[in-house]
């Protein structure tokens, strides 16, 4: 039988997580942040999908994670399906259990397309041949100007990193805003899901355990949004953006503006996940991740650069969206604390 899992489920889900995912995953011992990231707040259920064997025991789950989920302003808009945790019991017998879990999710619940990041390459069987796009996201960084030595940029002397002088004048503005004055900055950006401050207020700055900041760029009239958290790994740190909401034109217009941010902060660098944001690969001020070997991941920590492979399907095939390492489920703490 499968459905859609309720309140009363969240103890068999954390159980199978933490029996058949991952053990001292953080969402099969944290009931707080489980509900805070899956409890509905449109409908009273939570967000997976189950199925239960002859016995009434789990056998499949499916969670996913609207694109609406934190934005509780607009309850009209048509949300994006983000997919997580999509797991079958291993000797369920039932090899297409995946698919039937994907589809019952599509035929239940509206949405303007589906998608997840993060993916194995050996999964992409489940999603390419059902005419969803796949590939890597891109991954660009700024390095600090001022440094010599850098401890988690592991390629960074023979490239030739740029250094200028600090400050910077002429090159934009930077400052953090509180969550009250992003309400009349924020425009929904279809490319974008259509993602309002509300969104932003609760998927960031109201999140139970990472702090993040919120930076106003500004050139001018031209504003953008970054959404940035400190990540520290051998004995150094860095800035990572996970979503940016605005003119997006300005990550190259105030790259110098951004290294003398990243100086003042004392990290090695900033960096950028992301699709259809900046052009792939090396792309004017900023550096390809590859070619400094930069680390994707954090926790737990793993030196070097690891590509993040995304795959999604929109209804709307002239719709080309932009996707952040915020989304879906990528900036997410995975560890007990």
């Amino acid at each position: 039988m499968i459905g859609f899992a309720g309140v009363n489920d969240v103890a068999a889900i954390q159980a199978f997580l933490d029996r058949y995912w991952k053990r001292n995953y953080l969402l099969a011992r944290d009931t707080r942040f489980f509900l805070w990231q899956f409890r509905s707040r449109h409908a009273e259920r939570v967000n997976f999908v189950l199925s239960r064997d002859g016995e009434g025991e789990l056998d499949g789950i499916l969670g996913f994670i609207p694109t609406d989920h934190h934005d509780v302003e607009d309850t009209a808009r048509t949300p994006f399906l983000w997919l997580v945790n999509w797991m079958v019991k291993p000797g369920s017998g039932r090899p297409a259990l995946g698919i039937m879990l994907r589809r019952y999710l599509e035929r239940n619940l509206d949405h303007v397309g589906l998608g997840t990041i993060g993916l194995n390459r050996e999964t992409l069987d489940l999603y390419r041949p059902f005419r969803f796009v796949t590939g890597q996201m891109d991954h660009h960084v700024l390095p600090n100007p001022t440094l010599k030595e850098f401890s988690l940029l592991g390629e960074c002397a023979p490239f030739g990193v740029r250094r200028v002088p600090l400050p910077v004048s002429g090159s934009g503005d930077i400052r953090e805003l509180a969550a009250a004055e992003m309400q009349g900055v924020v425009r929904p950006d279809p490319t974008c899901f259509a993602k309002g401050a509300e969104y932003y207020r609760r998927r960031y700055l109201a999140h139970p355990i990472y702090r993040y900041h919120c930076l106003q760029l500004s050139l001018g009239r031209r504003s953008l949004l970054l959404f940035v958290r400190r990540s520290e790994a051998a004995g150094s740190s860095c800035l990572r953006i996970v979503e940016c909401a605005g003119d997006f034109r300005l990550l190259e217009d105030m790259a110098d503006a951004l290294r003398e941010y990243v100086a003042a902060e004392g990290a090695e660098y900033i960096d950028l996940v992301s699709r259809n944001v900046l052009p792939a690969r090396q792309t004017g001020s900023w550096m390809d991740a590859r070619t400094l070997a930069a680390p994707t991941y954090f926790e737990p920590y793993q030196a070097g650069f690891v590509g993040l492979l995304y795959a999604f399907r929109m209804k709307d095939g002239d719709v080309n969206p932009r996707l952040f390492r915020g989304d879906c489920d990528q900036d997410a703490p995975r560890r007990l604390r």
